[in-house]
């Protein structure tokens, strides 16, 4: 590392004051860059070159903006003064950016000054972070946000549409039997059934619809600027959709029954709004089932 660093400094003609704290970086498992105030990289370590992917030595002579594009010189010279550490990029070899945590600091030595930066691969990070967030909002088995998300999402819509004078409708949907498929096949039969029919719901909606697990084996579906035809259609592709699910032992038809309801007279809120379509969805139910029904 030594050499390496005794190589840099002099492609880059940087004061050999450098060497010495470039290869005592040389374990560091941090990617470290030193920069003259021109933002020129003039030592690298090898951590650095790894996290980027270029090769051994290349760093030394490009513009930190190259590495880090979101950073500029000027402001990375600012933000060293008092060693300020930020999320940001640094962008790979073959044009990816990578999720970074950049700490900036600077030092001097006989020949001026120079700018150091710290560079952190954060992608694990973020992701736990993702993994955390999507255990407090979404259902661990079919991935659909859970019960207290919706409500939350769901009462941001109503007033909206509400303010806007919008339609929004929404459908409760329930897997017909769904006790007799547990006995016959098993749980994990079961959990399979849930896993399919949500994967049903999510490719039948709009990227602005919202579909959630309710409980058990209901879902919920609100469905923005959309009246009462269009939610029944939406309600009615499901049913056709999901009517036989490959499991792990066999296929198993299944049947759903839902119930559609839509924001207006007598009914001005969420839960006003759930109890209707939850009405309608016990007409199905006690009509036949693998039907829809309309509040």
């Amino acid at each position: 590392m030594a050499q390496f660093a005794r190589q840099s400094v002099h492609q880059s003609g940087a004061a050999p004051a450098v060497i010495p704290l470039t290869a005592a970086l040389g374990a560091f498992p941090d990617g470290v860059a030193v920069c003259g105030r021109d933002g020129i990289i003039v030592a690298a370590n090898p951590a650095l070159h790894r996290l980027s992917g270029y090769p051994q030595g290349t760093l030394v002579g490009l513009e930190l903006g190259q590495l880090l594009p979101r950073i500029g010189v000027a402001e990375a010279l600012n933000a060293a003064m008092v060693s300020e550490r930020r999320d940001s990029v640094a962008r790979r070899t073959d044009g990816a950016l990578l999720p970074v945590e950049v700490t900036l600091g600077s030092f001097r030595d006989g020949a001026g000054g120079y700018l150091l930066a710290t560079v952190r691969d954060i992608a694990r990070r973020l992701h736990s972070e993702q993994q955390l967030r999507d255990s407090a909002t979404r259902d661990g088995l079919t991935g659909l946000l859970n019960r207290t998300t919706l409500m939350q999402v769901g009462e941001v819509e109503i007033l909206r549409a509400r303010r806007y004078s919008r339609s929004v409708s929404l459908i409760m949907i329930d897997v017909d039997h769904f006790k007799r498929i547990n006995d016959a096949h098993g749980h994990p039969a079961g959990d399979q059934v849930l896993q399919a029919v949500a994967e049903t719901c999510r490719r039948s909606l709009r990227s602005c619809d919202v579909v959630a697990r309710y409980g058990g084996e209901e879902f919920v579906i609100l469905l923005p600027e959309t009246g009462t035809d269009g939610a029944v259609n939406v309600a009615e592709r499901i049913r056709r959709n999901a009517t036989r699910i490959a499991l792990d032992s066999a296929d198993v038809a299944i049947t759903i029954s839902a119930g559609v309801a839509v924001l207006g007279t007598g009914i001005l809120d969420l839960g006003a709004l759930i109890s209707a379509a939850d009405r309608a969805l016990y007409r199905a139910k006690r009509t036949g089932r693998d039907r829809v029904e309309i509040a």
